[in-house]
């Protein structure tokens, strides 16, 4: 008897691992119908990831028109990069991280990891060519994501 419990218990630990590794990897998704794949989120999720790719629009933003101006502030322009580093990202609500496709966060992450990478790349005198080489890494990671995925809503 202790011996079938046991054997229940271990499937059935299998078949969650393996169920929670697939949506950890797959998220929330299905085929979009232009081509891309479409994330399934409530719509408050929905908003709140949709207010962070604003904010990281408005960031880059900030850093380009910084950039034009005849004085540039370098502190405000390392704040700004870090405002929306990592830990802009921990604020994001692990269900909805559940729901998002592996290669998403991957490229989210990475947009995070970066920002911080710049504020620190510009605190220790980056010229305005690195910044903008950086800028244009970020912005091309934020193309490719908006190719491959579009936020839908889930019934």
């Amino acid at each position: 008897m202790k011996r079938n419990i046991c054997l229940i218990a271990l499937l059935l630990w299998l078949i969650t691992s393996a169920v929670s590794t697939w949506l950890f990897v797959q998220g929330w998704t299905r085929p979009g119908t232009d081509g891309r794949t479409e994330i399934l989120l409530a719509q408050a999720e929905r908003d709140q990831i949709l207010a962070e790719m604003r904010l990281l629009l408005k960031t880059v933003d900030g850093m380009l028109r910084g950039l034009g101006e005849p004085e540039i502030d370098w502190h405000a322009m390392a704040m700004i990069a870090r405002e929306a580093g990592m830990g802009m990202a921990a604020e994001v609500e692990p269900t909805i991280m559940a729901k998002l496709p592996l290669p998403f966060k991957q490229l989210g992450m990475s947009i995070h990891k970066d920002m911080d990478a710049l504020a620190d790349a510009i605190a220790e005198g980056a010229t305005t060519q690195e910044i903008v080489r950086r800028l244009s890494d970020i912005t091309a990671r934020c193309t490719a994501c908006h190719e491959m995925y579009r936020l839908g809503e889930s019934r």
